[in-house]
């Protein structure tokens, strides 16, 4: 019987140490390239090293060979020799010859100071010294001949500085001394008025009405941009419906009918309205809201200047018990309010906490148990 495990030939024994020696050399090989290619890496770091270091050496001793040829050349040469005076032969008298009497010395007229040659600088030219020129003003411009200030429609009158030059991102860069009063063109400006305003729900007619007009400045930048659209920017109403859940942000805000027909628009007034906040409510019905606005492009009214004698005044101060901020109601508050100064809070949790509370103090007449 054969046994259970045959035992290994010659042929297998001699080819294990073969392959470990063939995998050593392998190694060995790799290592070496690696070698290889880190000594080329550093030679050409060395050679561009010693490039730049010549050509520095280079441009330093021209640098020092002309700064000093020029500095010698132009303020250590010294000013040429002046020409000595004329000798003077002595003149003898007429009665006696035997005797020279010298004539007394004539005083040189005094020889400027010699200065220092320099050849770097250009030639000044011989001749009178040129006369400062004098920067003349522009002349004030006069106002135009109408005392009451009648200006046509499209124009206001106003005292504006007039730019005579803008730079390349259209800012003033030279602008008018003195101010040029006349009529000027105004461009028309889009105005949002709100006709009519519906809620059914526990939020007060008041309160949504109050919200509602303090964002009605950004509906009306939501507007003004459609001002460059050619011939002319679209007029008329806009209905929207929204409803206001009890923790007080509206939600489904819809376009119910609008006679503007521009997309771009209807999104900003949509997402203005999507940012009004409502203190929240314990009651869980919601309040449907109803707003229908007026949008019209006219020109800004005129505002009238106050009087100049009433420009400077100040203001008197309240007599009577004032509050803690220094502010007090006009008028008394109503039965069952109080006076009380906080911080306004713009946005409240699900809880009734403060997300998002006011940066100034505000007063105002609430109940005792209302929150500020």
């Amino acid at each position: 019987m054969s046994s259970q495990s045959d035992p290994p030939t010659n042929t297998q024994t001699h080819q294990e140490p073969l392959a470990a020696e063939r995998d050593e050399a392998l190694r060995e090989q790799g290592r070496l390239l690696a070698q290889i290619e880190d000594l080329n890496q550093r030679l050409q770091q060395a050679e561009w090293y010693r490039q730049h270091l010549r050509l520095g050496w280079l441009w330093m001793s021209l640098l020092l060979l002309f700064g000093v040829t020029g500095y010698w050349r132009g303020y250590m040469q010294l000013a040429p020799p002046q020409p000595a005076a004329a000798y003077a032969p002595p003149t003898m008298a007429q009665g006696n010859t035997s005797r020279a009497t010298p004539t007394a010395p004539q005083p040189t007229p005094p020889q400027p100071a010699p200065t220092p040659r320099n050849n770097m600088a250009p030639p000044t030219a011989q001749g009178p010294t040129p006369q400062p020129t004098q920067i003349t003003k522009r002349p004030a411009p006069t106002a135009p001949t109408d005392p009451s200030h009648n200006c046509p429609e499209g124009m206001r009158y106003r005292c504006l500085r007039v730019c005579h030059k803008r730079d390349a991102r259209k800012r003033c860069i030279d602008r008018a001394l003195q101010p040029t009063c006349q009529c000027w063109k105004v461009r028309k400006q889009g105005f949002v008025k709100l006709v009519s305003l519906q809620g059914n729900g526990p939020i007060s007619q008041q309160r949504l009405q109050r919200a509602t007009k303090q964002r009605l400045p950004f509906l009306q930048r939501c507007y003004r941009r459609m001002r460059n659209i050619r011939p002319a920017p679209p007029e008329g109403e806009l209905k929207l419906r929204f409803n206001i859940p009890s923790f007080g942000r509206p939600q489904h805000v819809e376009i119910v009918s609008s006679a503007l027909n521009n997309p771009t628009l209807h999104n900003c007034l949509i997402r203005q309205i999507q940012r009004l906040r409502f203190r929240p409510n314990p009651d869980p019905t919601p309040t449907n809201v109803s707003l229908l606005l007026a949008m019209r492009f006219q020109f800004p009214p005129a505002q009238a200047a106050p009087p100049r004698h009433t420009m400077h005044m100040r203001k008197p101060r309240p007599t009577g018990k004032q509050s803690v901020n220094g502010k007090m109601p006009a008028q008394a508050c109503p039965t069952g309010k109080i006076w009380r100064c906080a911080k306004p809070c713009y946005q409240y949790d699900e809880k009734g906490y403060c997300l998002a509370p006011g940066t100034r103090v505000k007063c105002r007449c609430m109940r005792p148990d209302q929150r500020p």
